[in-house]
């Protein structure tokens, strides 16, 4: 799911820990690291809530699409998970 692989990207490209992340969310970090391990997903008021903290549309949070933030960095997050 893009959701979960997006928001971990934007996450390390912001270098926020998941405890930090979490907070901002007022979630625990077990229920972050379920977001972003595909084991949950967030409702839509907290997608939205989490695309304000990381200045990303909607779209680019939840497809990778608009605005094209996310187009090069999705490249670079993917070498990385090969290595």
């Amino acid at each position: 799911m893009k959701l979960a692989r997006n928001m971990k990207l934007l996450r390390h490209e912001m270098r926020i820990t998941q405890e930090k992340m979490a907070e901002k969310c007022d979630v625990s970090r077990s229920t972050l690291a379920k977001w972003e391990s595909e084991l949950a997903i967030p409702d839509i008021y907290m997608i939205d809530r989490i695309a304000g903290i990381f200045n990303v549309t909607l779209d680019e949070l939840v497809r990778g699409e608009g605005e094209g933030k996310l187009d090069e960095k999705e490249l670079i997050y993917g070498k990385i998970e090969e290595v």
